[in-house]
């Protein structure tokens, strides 16, 4: 029988034998037996075996094995681990396609250590890389040549002015939802103006749920530095939801800077003013003015009294106009109640403090013991900017 021809069958049997060589191509799967295996003996030779010895078994191995060295990378392993699997890449033979597995590899883990193999197999095997890019070559040789490949991509991102994730990380070939997705996002917020962290709001919001603790806080000290919380009330809302109070959960706060801390505390400041005289619009109306000269604002006796504390005045005031307001210096007011500091200091404690263990009329400043006549505003404001120096600010 007459054997025939086909070329556009054969056409399409290259295009997929040379589909790996394409930025973005398909990374054939692993053998998940062979990597276990593999990665099991290297780990056991890492602890005593120095390079020269890993990479003399290596050499050993069937070439089946050898070519799934490059995906046996493991994010836990230690600095010196990743050294000697970077230097047993560099000491076996390679092709082209074990760039694009180190770069899935990367993606993957999200770990940037992957990074100098990935910049090693593209000086490896420039010519037929840069050839397989095509029109995309000046676009993969400026990425790969880049110290922190996060942070190109991330740039890339906070200049787009499209308005799809898809758009920024296809050219990269980053997947979406992996762990590189969320380091790149991570560090296009890192310097980011408010219009971003607005226009990437739902990215923002997905991150502050997979990221961890540091990167978390990272984030948020990015968009409390760019950002008026009040701006943006969802994602300031989903951090507090996310983070709780600074004051009552520090750990989760441990990296965010002062100045972004306290910026968020007179947000919450306010939030709680606001509930606290949801019915007293008047009162509310008057105190939200000197909010700038208040750092927090602590709910006592049961939702019943609210301390507005800043480090120069502590003002306590009841829910009903029929109590008194007492205003008393920092220093004074720490020294009086110093067995409720503590308590004071998590919200959570401090909804069991009365507030007729905060009164005490003879330890209030300048006869800072105030009631709510007729009239009350006018003369609130005559005592504070008289006694404290305190200005309303619309």
């Amino acid at each position: 029988m007459k054997w025939e021809f086909h070329p556009v069958t054969l056409a399409v049997w290259v295009e997929k034998t040379k589909a790996w060589r394409r930025p973005g191509g398909d990374v054939p799967p692993a053998n998940p037996m062979t990597l276990s295996t593999l990665r099991q003996a290297f780990e056991k030779r890492a602890q005593t075996q120095d390079a020269a010895q890993l990479q003399a078994w290596l050499r050993e191995q069937p070439p089946r094995v050898r070519r799934e060295f490059a995906r046996i990378f493991f994010q836990g392993w230690p600095d010196d681990w990743v050294r000697l699997w970077r230097s047993c890449l560099q000491a076996i033979r390679t092709n082209a396609r074990t760039f694009w597995v180190l770069l899935d590899v990367m993606y993957r883990s999200g770990d940037e250590r992957v990074w100098p193999a990935v910049r090693g197999e593209w000086e490896r095997h420039l010519q037929a890389l840069v050839d397989s890019c095509g029109a995309e070559a000046e676009l993969w040789s400026a990425y790969v040549m880049a110290e922190d490949p996060a942070r190109f991509v991330a740039q890339r991102w906070r200049q787009d002015d499209g308005d799809s994730v898809e758009a920024i990380l296809d050219p990269f070939h980053i997947p979406l939802h992996s762990a590189w997705h969320r380091r790149v996002f991570l560090a296009a917020c890192a310097g980011a103006k408010s219009m971003f962290f607005s226009r990437w709001r739902e990215e923002f919001l997905a991150g502050l749920q997979a990221w961890s603790d540091r990167d978390r806080q990272q984030a948020v000290d990015a968009y409390l530095f760019a950002c008026d919380p009040d701006a943006l009330p969802d994602l300031t809302q989903a951090i507090h939801h996310q983070m709780a109070d600074p004051r009552a959960r520090p750990a989760l706060w441990e990296f965010v800077g002062q100045a972004q801390r306290t910026k968020f505390l007179r947000w919450l400041a306010d939030q709680r003013l606001r509930a606290f005289f949801a019915e007293d619009n008047e009162r509310y109306q008057f105190w939200r003015t000197y909010l700038h000269h208040i750092d927090e604002v602590v709910v006592v006796d049961q939702k019943q009294g609210i301390l507005m504390m800043s480090s120069q005045a502590v003002i306590l005031e009841g829910l009903h106009v029929g109590n008194a307001t007492y205003i008393y210096h920092r220093r004074r007011f720490e020294v009086e109640f110093a067995g409720l500091m503590a308590q004071l200091a998590d919200p959570h404690r401090a909804l069991q403090v009365k507030m007729s263990s905060l009164r005490n009329p003879d330890a209030v400043h300048r006869d800072g013991h105030l009631r709510h006549f007729s009239g009350w505003p006018m003369r609130y404001a005559s005592w504070l900017q008289r006694n404290l120096g305190w200005e309303a600010k619309g």
